[in-house]
């Protein structure tokens, strides 16, 4: 056999590359195997990382995730987390220095923006009919940064003395962009309707904060502060810390409870995620434990031929595990690619993540690499040991 008679001039790598081509048949289940399992690998946890930054996007989508209020309770209408009634509308609560305040913490670079608020109950008359309604006061260039669901039927207001209303307000109150709602005897023109959002926003009426403390006598007072963070280290609960320490006074509170459910379910499947590759990796280590003995079962005579040519234990021990190294390289680069590859082609499809959410964690692609290689190793070792004390006289017998 040219095999045979041409090994005592070739070194063992080179023998594990031939032994690896002669067995094509045999090893490329192991290596279909291998690069399966891998793949599967790496397509869970580039879903679970890509979902993770779907729900930080989200978050920092959704709105204020802190709320700055006084320290006041039992009030009649609520907004934000805040009670107003018609009594507490006119106490002196926070000022517009706590927002300057807030902008100097550490971290303010996280702040994606501040809407201070002025939030005052309000009454509109239509014919003989009273309607009590709720009026916030904002600055809508930061609000709209806050509120980036927003839809307006018409336009944002440009002037003091125009208003956006709510879905219900518009209804209830049979108002349309044009329509005139006189206000501590003022006339408040309506620029734009908020389609309907689902919250308490449907049922407000939103004008110019300056125009609410001029007519209200609200000064320098604010009721309410909201705030946006970017959520992508989504350090909350220090923000919130910093800004106890800058104003002692007030109450300050993380609207978290979406984003803990969501991380939950995330952490749930990651622990998932980490079963099926610890069945994974059972199943991997049992295939090439069993392919590795098959083969050496099968290469009886070839190891006496080495042992009878002069080869070493050790040198059997280097043929058998560099074919298996060998094997798991190519695997892990194969499946890493095919895993990759799916993750980009088949995530958007199957769920509804954005292609430029997906996210390929590198140290994981790394890991895999390595725990591919080393678990191959590991599951040779005894196959080796078994073909390392092959008897070579026993072995030479049988040719």
């Amino acid at each position: 056999m040219p095999f045979i008679e041409n090994i005592s001039s070739m070194r063992l790598i080179d023998i594990a590359i031939v032994s690896i081509k002669r067995q094509k048949s045999r090893k490329i289940f192991l290596v279909i195997a291998l690069v399966l399992g891998c793949a599967i690998v790496v397509s869970l946890f580039t879903f679970l990382g890509s979902q993770k930054n779907k729900i930080e996007k989200q978050f920092d989508e959704y709105g204020a995730n802190i709320i700055v209020m006084p320290k006041s309770d039992n009030l009649l209408l609520t907004y934000g987390g805040i009670n107003v009634s018609p009594i507490t509308a006119n106490l002196e609560l926070m000022s517009q220095n706590d927002v300057k305040q807030i902008m100097t913490i550490p971290k303010n670079e996280l702040l994606r923006a501040v809407s201070p608020k002025i939030i005052e109950a309000i009454t509109i008359k239509q014919d003989t009919t009273n309607h009590n309604v709720l009026m916030v006061g904002v600055f809508f260039d930061e609000e709209r940064k806050i509120k980036s669901w927003w839809e307006v039927q018409g336009r944002y207001p440009m002037m003091g003395n125009e208003i956006i209303v709510g879905s219900e307000v518009s209804s209830k109150l049979n108002l349309h962009i044009g329509s005139r709602v006189e206000v501590n005897w003022k006339k408040l023109l309506v620029t734009g309707i908020l389609s309907s959002t689902g919250s308490q926003d449907d049922e407000i009426i939103f004008g110019d904060i300056l125009f609410l403390k001029q007519n209200f006598n609200k000064q320098n007072n604010i009721s309410l502060i909201e705030i946006s963070a970017h959520c992508a280290e989504c350090p909350i609960d220090e923000i919130i810390g910093h800004i106890h320490d800058v104003l002692p006074h007030v109450n300050v509170k993380g609207v978290r409870q979406i984003m803990k459910q969501k991380m939950t379910m995330i952490d749930q499947f990651g622990k998932f995620s980490f079963t099926i590759t610890f069945i994974i990796v059972v199943i991997g280590a049992i295939l090439i434990f069993n392919s590795m003995m098959g083969s050496i079962a099968e290469r009886t005579k070839e190891i006496g031929i080495f042992r009878a040519l002069g080869y070493k234990k050790n040198h059997i021990y280097t043929i058998i595990l560099a074919e298996s190294v060998l094997l798991s390289i190519g695997s892990a680069i194969i499946g890493i690619i095919a895993g990759l590859v799916s993750s980009y082609i088949m995530l958007p499809i199957l769920t509804d993540v954005a292609l430029s959410l997906i996210t390929f964690n590198s140290l994981m692609l790394v890991l895999t690499f390595f725990s591919v290689i080393f678990l191959s190793f590991a599951a040779s070792l005894y196959p080796a040991y078994k073909a390392a004390e092959i008897d070579p006289v026993i072995a030479l017998t049988q040719i």
